[in-house]
């Protein structure tokens, strides 16, 4: 028996590099700068803690670089004051809406693979700094939801999520802050970040090579190597406040493996193309039928996520198919899905990057990006009275599908059986042609990844 290799896929998550901007912010006594609304809170600048000469801890850290090295502020064990609920049906389509928005502008030139968890995780980091106009743009984009009920979801989704040790989903979050004296850090925003997402915490001269290694070595360790690099030298510098990263790495056998005889060419007729490849034959037991897609789940083992492809019908591009789908046909689909189906999945190794905010800004997330009109105030102040804007989200993703281990056996049987009814026969739902897949969660049915392949 050959050894099995595993489904893996990983995203990395976001990448948020906050740069100065020219935007006001009110005076603070003493000389000093601060939000609007935080006149009372006076930074400790000679401590490395920021604790207070009473006792009390302020609103405010500041982290003074130490010899120039970078320290690390995580804790062994996270814990949590949270208590985890049920994931809402708002939450849900509002996921689910986000997921598809965001597929239909990133697959415009292609074939594509992102992860809405991953990017929905770091932008709602973001969020959580965000004030005023700013937060209410990002807001209407992420799910429609305000920030605290949103926290509370995104806690109770992932605390739902089960992992064994034939199928997991590992998440990780990380905040980097830079060491500069200027910046003050909110006090209330790291407790969030920490209460929330339970990020690693790291302070660091951005300017310097060996940041941008040490969070490549970051992103690379969370994506179990499949994503090695998420940043190049030089790409951050004494004006990075901020890198906020998410990464999931998920590690999948199927429920039911592929023999060899299983295997076979094929050929994949492409948008561009027609390409010889290798397809995996089975019988599933979740056959999708709809007004504009035909489809089928293949489940990974113990049944606590699944693989779906989705095949336009009638001769549509996947463009066109797409903007059929919206977050509440996604659900009803998913939910529909039962019945005998043969299908065949290619398979494929695939990786995709992108820069997001041009993307976002399209989905009505713009002042964030916008350097004069920017409020995250919510994330700490600068003596210099300049404000936050985010310059950069960085989306990396990678996927290998395989037939998960191969054995090989034969049988014969000869089963004389009474003629009765002629069964009706099984549909057929072969990913030959251009396709939209996703990595679902069967919980929620909420994709974890979704992608659409158009040529190989």
């Amino acid at each position: 028996m050959k050894s099995i290799k595993k489904l893996a896929i990983a995203a990395l998550a976001l990448l948020f590099v906050f740069s100065l901007a020219a935007c006001a912010v009110t005076p603070a006594p003493g000389g000093q700068s601060q939000p609007a609304g935080s006149q009372d809170a006076q930074p400790q600048e000679d401590s490395e803690t920021g604790a207070s000469s009473d006792g009390t801890d302020p609103s405010y850290d500041v982290f003074p670089p130490l010899a120039g090295k970078i320290r690390f502020l995580t804790q062994e064990v996270f814990t949590s004051s949270r208590t985890k609920g049920a994931v809402s049906e708002a939450f849900t389509k509002g996921y689910a809406d986000f997921a598809l928005n965001l597929l239909k502008k990133c697959a415009a030139d292609g074939s594509t693979l992102i992860s809405p968890l991953s990017i929905l995780t770091a932008l709602q980091m973001a969020a959580n700094g965000a004030k005023g106009e700013t937060l209410e743009e990002m807001a209407k984009v992420l799910c429609a939801m305000d920030t605290e009920e949103l926290n509370s979801q995104l806690f109770n989704y992932y605390e739902s999520l089960t992992n064994t040790e034939n199928a997991s989903l590992v998440p990780a979050n990380a905040v980097w802050m830079t060491d500069r004296t200027d910046f003050h850090v909110s006090k209330d925003y790291v407790g969030v970040i920490d209460n929330t997402f339970r990020a690693d915490v790291a302070v660091a001269p951005m300017s310097e090579d060996r940041t941008v290694d040490e969070i490549n070595d970051w992103c690379s360790r969370n994506t179990d190597g499949m994503i090695e690099k998420i940043l190049e030298h030089g790409s951050l510098s004494n004006e990075t406040i901020m890198v906020l990263l998410n990464a999931i790495c998920f590690d999948a056998h199927w429920e039911t493996t592929y023999e060899e005889s299983d295997v076979r060419d094929a050929v994949f007729h492409g948008e561009k193309q027609e390409k010889n490849i290798k397809m995996m034959y089975s019988r599933e037991y979740g056959y999708i039928s709809g007004p504009n897609e035909t489809g089928f789940v293949k489940t990974y083992a113990d049944g606590h996520y699944a693989f779906v492809g989705l095949l336009p019908n009638g001769g549509k591009t996947v463009s066109a198919y797409l903007e059929t789908l919206d977050g509440e046909k996604w659900v009803s689909l998913m939910r529909s899905a039962g019945g005998k189906v043969d299908a065949g999945l290619p398979k494929f190794e695939f990786d995709w990057s992108g820069s997001l905010p041009d993307v976002l800004r399209s989905l009505g997330m713009r002042k964030v990006f916008t350097a004069d009109q920017s409020d995250l105030s919510g994330l700490g102040y600068l003596d210099s009275g300049n404000g936050i804007y985010i310059s950069e989200v960085i989306h990396k993703t990678h996927i290998e599908v395989d037939e998960s281990g191969t054995r090989a056996a034969a049988a014969t049987a000869v089963v004389p059986v009474e003629a009765t009814a002629v069964p009706a026969p099984v549909p057929q739902v072969y990913l030959d042609r251009p396709f939209v897949y996703a990595i679902v969660d069967t919980n929620t049915n909420l994709p974890v990844f979704i992608g659409t392949m158009t040529d190989f």
